[in-house]
């Protein structure tokens, strides 16, 4: 098609124009279907969850909130094997954890952290962001694990006056946590996960707390750094 242009200031409103084209064309609602399905709910769709998507799509006119209702409630993205597959990139875990212990911060740590594990907010290295469709265990190394836990332990051992620290008594105190062993491992796992913690990794760390004797202000943190540290904490 061509486009014949506007006129003036009306100029600025051809890039409509041109996306009118494009969502005019049979590809765009499964390609549109492809990214959001891989981006919220599995790096590994089926081609019929991606079509119901897309289908959900284009007989909305391009509706984003009819498509992701439609992908929010399809069979698949309730399923055993796509709940939490999906590994969180650097950006999701930083802000996850600031979030979940309701962290006071001035963006300092997720920057640092950040750049130390290439995600940086804002800043892709190409314009196809910072991994191709479906490829976000590419975020993901040894040395970069490392920092993921390295930026919790920065946050839970630093104080007020700081650029990110976490009360950990006011938290304690709004969510009803209490401070013994197991109960300390199992309402943080409510707190700070979308699931129950994996029966393995909370035995291990209860015994671990366990060993420390008295259920000090130390070994608090330590729980609360553990359990950041666990499987279970890197998956959405």
């Amino acid at each position: 098609r061509r486009l014949p242009g506007r006129q003036g200031t009306a100029g600025a409103r051809e890039v409509e124009d041109a996306i009118d084209v494009l969502m005019a064309q049979p590809t765009m609602a499964p390609f549109l279907a492809g990214i959001l399905v891989r981006e919220f709910a599995t790096q590994t769709p089926s081609a019929r969850y991606v079509e119901r998507v897309a289908q959900a799509f284009a007989a909305s006119g391009g509706d984003l909130r009819a498509t992701m209702f439609a992908l929010l409630t399809d069979r698949e993205f309730w399923a055993a094997e796509t709940m939490r597959s999906q590994p969180k990139t650097p950006i999701e875990h930083l802000v996850g954890i600031l979030r979940g212990l309701e962290a006071e911060s001035q963006g300092k740590l997720p920057v640092d952290f950040g750049f130390v594990m290439r995600q940086v907010a804002y800043y892709p290295p190409t314009v196809f962001s910072f991994y191709p469709p479906g490829e976000k265990e590419k975020l993901l190394a040894t040395d970069t694990v490392l920092m993921r836990d390295n930026a919790g332990l920065v946050l839970l051992f630093t104080g007020p006056g700081n650029d990110s620290w976490v009360n950990l008594d006011a938290l304690f105190t709004r969510n009803q946590v209490r401070t013994t062993l197991p109960e300390l491992v199992d309402d943080l796992s409510r707190l700070l996960l979308q699931a129950p913690l994996e029966a393995q990794a909370r035995a291990r760390i209860v015994k671990l707390l366990s060993d420390y004797g008295e259920t000090n202000r130390t070994v608090v943190r330590i729980a609360v750094w553990l359990l950041l540290c666990s499987p279970d904490y890197q998956r959405n």
